[in-house]
């Protein structure tokens, strides 16, 4: 038998989605007095207790990178801390075509973090030896999961932002993507999640931010969860999804948000696809409370590959929803995902991603290059070599990397609410505005600020990707 567990290691890959996972999973330890702790030295027992601490690791399979950084931390730690049992949870478990590899690395492997934490709750098991014992399914993918309860939590060193996680799951079966097999798809009921955004509130949170697999999709409930995406290839979304006639629309949830959060705090909605926005949301995004910044995934310029990609709209209908937003917001931010190097890509399609990018002007692109993920539609494709999907990456950061610095540069001279995170080396502080800008924050000789408010700043310069500005003495704080 291992000894009482005291105390627990949480390492999380993948998106904001796992991270507030991760932190409520260390809100729940916690609440059963299990201690966070650093993983240092060649052997850890920071309480003396002679139990080691409990390794938690939330994962991630969306790429094939994602899994391989999960897989070798796992036998790290295995054999830079053998004494540590491992626990492995999150999309990368529920992928049962490559989770064997966690399970030979060492691991206990569960579907889902609460069956991780009901191991961590009793604090007793097997000898360390067994700790690879789970043994992985050799069940084909499937849509079928059971729901899970939604956790959010709170992300940033001083506690500074807190995140609403309000829907699981997609359904669009994109051919790139295998999310539609490892989660399960909810939406959370209304009132809990208003209830937990006036809890953040009066627990001194300034900024609150919506989260999910697909946000727009709240309130939603596909057509057949069983459906297999051989068929589901050839669906559009209007066949996809009915609406729950006992849930409000995303849309309607951002409006009941608007009306309860009080003035100097603020909300901001993580990633949205756009083939969900209506009219209304650009209306909300010009609110006071609403923070103008729309990441808005692209992820190719041709509507050959978006096609091949089961995409559920065409770079025309894109375009007329990021000018849309530009109207709404002239001082917000567009941000984008965009995916190299996917099978049926030419060097014309590249050409065409490039040239919409220098169209629509993004502040930021988030670049990636394509990895097959086994058991969806283009990992069944003609793979193009990896050298040009490198390559293509390479040259679509060169290409927007400028186009960005000179969209950033027009707020130079502007005001901006900077959400303080953290205090830095010299008395600075670091922290994003609203439109998710950047920001190195100076101080006057003598003042201080407390992470986690939000302060009224004028942005004077922008070096290396941020924004440096100055808090005056007077600086408004809230």
């Amino acid at each position: 038998m291992i000894p009482k567990v005291r105390q627990v290691f949480i390492k999380t890959f993948g998106c904001k989605v796992n991270y507030t996972e991760s932190v409520a999973f260390a809100e729940l330890a916690a609440k059963r007095g299990l201690l966070p702790v650093e993983l240092t030295g060649s052997r850890v027992d920071q309480d003396g207790s002679g139990a080691p601490p409990v390794v938690f690791i939330n994962s991630c399979c969306v790429t094939a990178e994602a899994e391989r950084k999960a897989a070798q931390f796992v036998r790290r730690i295995r054999r830079e801390h053998p004494e540590c049992e491992v626990l492995f949870s999150g999309c990368g478990a529920r992928n049962h075509l490559t989770r064997q590899k966690y399970v030979d690395a060492g691991a206990r492997v569960f579907d889902f973090h609460s069956e991780a934490f009901a191991w961590l709750a009793g604090n007793v098991g097997a000898d360390s030896a067994s700790a690879g014992a789970s043994a992985a399914s050799e069940a084909p993918l499937s849509v079928d999961e059971p729901e899970v309860p939604f956790e959010s939590g709170i992300i940033g060193t001083a506690r500074s932002r807190a995140f609403i996680k309000v829907q699981d799951g997609c359904r669009n079966f994109c051919t790139f993507c295998i999310i539609p097999f490892v989660r399960p798809y909810a939406s959370r009921p209304v009132d809990e999640i208003l209830d937990e955004a006036e809890r953040f509130i009066s627990q001194g949170f300034r900024e609150l931010v919506l989260t999910g697999i697909n946000i727009g999709h709240y309130g939603m409930t596909p057509v057949d969860s069983a459906v297999n995406i051989a068929t589901a290839r050839h669906w559009k979304r209007s066949r996809l999804y009915n609406r729950r006639a006992d849930h409000p629309s995303f849309f309607d949830l951002v409006d009941r948000l608007l009306e309860r959060i009080p003035e100097g705090t603020r909300l901001r909605v993580s990633s949205i696809e756009p083939e969900d926005i209506d009219d209304r949301f650009f209306e909300q995004l010009a609110h006071p409370r609403m923070c103008p910044h729309l990441h808005l995934p692209l992820q190719s310029g041709s509507n050959r590959v978006l096609a091949a990609m089961r995409r559920l709209y065409a770079t025309e209908e894109y375009a007329v929803v990021a000018r849309k937003f530009r109207r709404a917001c002239p001082a917000g931010a567009l941000t984008t995902d965009i995916l190299v190097g996917f099978p049926t890509e030419t060097e014309q399609d590249f050409q065409q991603t490039l040239e919409l990018c220098s169209e629509l002007q993004f502040e930021r692109i988030h670049g990636f290059p394509f990895s097959p993920r086994p058991g969806t539609g283009a990992a069944r494709m003609k793979q193009l070599p990896r050298a040009e999907v490198q390559e293509r990456n390479r040259r679509l950061i060169a290409h927007c990397d400028p186009i960005a610095e000179e969209r950033w540069r027009r707020f130079v001279g502007r005001r901006s609410g900077v959400l303080v995170e953290e205090r830095l080396d010299g008395g600075a502080y670091s922290g994003h505005g609203e439109a998710y800008q950047q920001v190195r924050l100076r101080t006057t000789p003598g003042k201080a600020v407390e992470p986690g408010r939000i302060v009224l700043v004028k942005l004077e310069d922008f070096r290396e990707g941020r924004f440096i500005a100055r808090m005056p003495a007077g600086a408004a704080c809230t």
